[in-house]
């Protein structure tokens, strides 16, 4: 082979082995590429279709929740706190009697996004029939009851059981959610939360007149740390005395309660913190004053996704079986899915 052909050959021998590197580095980096898309986005594709096992491994799992017999599996970093209002009218001292708590008039879900920064609430109806455990003196459970919700802490025998005692039949009622902590406050206190935030004002669409003349139906008032306990605790002798109506002004106050809360928080970020340490000797919690400004910090600078309510029928029935008739509360299934779904984006598992 002559010199020049020689050097020709090897020129374009080189050129080609150089452009098959190229070729395999660019082809090495486009299949890393697709393998994180494709690892990033297998959810992405169709939100509302449920996806398989093997999807679910591709793809960082946080929990997994049981609603009507099917698991529901969520991806977001969640994190849930139930507030607990108590009611002293239902307490018993008796000793022939096995609930010595009051009862849990007010419960609410705080429900809080870390992957999304967004926040929700989910309010709960006392009456909610749902499986409740019957706590022994020593605190242990050899029963349980499908009964009303507020009764899980009506039968805890102390403050402390029972508000764990309706943290576990929360979680159990919404398919073993994890709840990261518990804040009960008997409702008579709601006259300190309303005068720390100097009063809410509101539009009454209901009557207490027997209890405050100053509020009548239809007129707007920011109210006394009197009538803000009136507002939302009291039933009878208001509107139609149902939960259900007293549950939508307790919606109403907490909306407005927020909304300076949060303005308060804003300005003054210890402001959680203080009240947190002014009602800690009358309160019952697990969640450290810390917590709730990191919390209310949360929520002040999130978005809020609302507060929601679970539909459902309502009827009156003895299912306490205690001989009387009380108000019962029975969840639509799709009403708690759809929700849930909302608040956790849970995906459905088609295993």
């Amino acid at each position: 082979m002559k010199i020049h052909n020689k050097k020709k050959f090897l020129f374009l021998t080189a050129c080609l082995l150089c452009t098959l590197v190229i070729f395999w580095f660019a082809l090495i980096q486009a299949e890393k590429k697709y393998s994180k898309k494709t690892s990033e986005s297998i959810l992405s594709d169709d939100e509302n279709k449920a996806v398989s096992s093997e999807d679910i491994e591709a793809v960082t799992k946080e929990g997994t929740l049981t609603l009507y017999g099917k698991k529901y599996d969520y991806f977001d970093v969640m994190e849930s706190y139930l507030l607990i209002g108590t009611d002293a009218s239902g307490t018993n001292t008796s000793e022939s009697e096995r609930y010595h708590s009051g009862m849990a008039d007010f419960l609410l879900l705080v429900i809080l996004n870390k992957t999304e920064n967004t926040y929700g609430f989910l309010q709960l109806n006392r009456d909610t029939i749902t499986e409740v455990a019957l706590l022994q003196e020593d605190g242990s459970a050899n029963a349980s009851a499908d009964i009303q919700l507020c009764t899980a802490h009506w039968y805890g025998g102390s403050d402390s059981a029972g508000s764990k005692n309706t943290v576990t039949s929360v979680s159990a009622m919404l398919g073993n959610l994890p709840i990261d902590g518990y804040y009960a406050l008997n409702m008579e206190e709601i006259s300190v939360l309303n005068h720390a935030i100097g009063g809410v004002t509101v539009t009454l669409e209901d009557d207490f007149s027997e209890m405050d003349k100053a509020m009548q139906k239809g007129k707007t008032i920011r109210l006394s740390d009197s009538q803000a306990f009136h507002y939302v605790h009291d039933r009878y002798q208001v509107g139609d005395e149902t939960n259900i109506s007293r549950m939508n002004r307790q919606k109403n106050y907490m909306k407005a309660f927020m909304a300076k809360a949060m303005q308060k928080t804003k300005k003054e970020p210890a402001f959680a913190n203080k009240l947190y340490k002014q009602l800690i000797e009358v309160a019952d919690t697990d969640i450290t004053g810390r917590q709730v400004s990191t919390i209310m910090k949360y929520i002040s600078e999130g978005t809020g996704m609302g507060i929601h309510t679970f539909e459902g029928t309502s009827k009156i029935g003895k299912a306490l079986g205690d001989g009387e008739e009380h108000a019962e509360f029975y969840i639509n299934k799709e009403s708690m899915i759809d929700i849930m779904t909302k608040l956790y984006k849970l995906q459905e598992r088609k295993d």
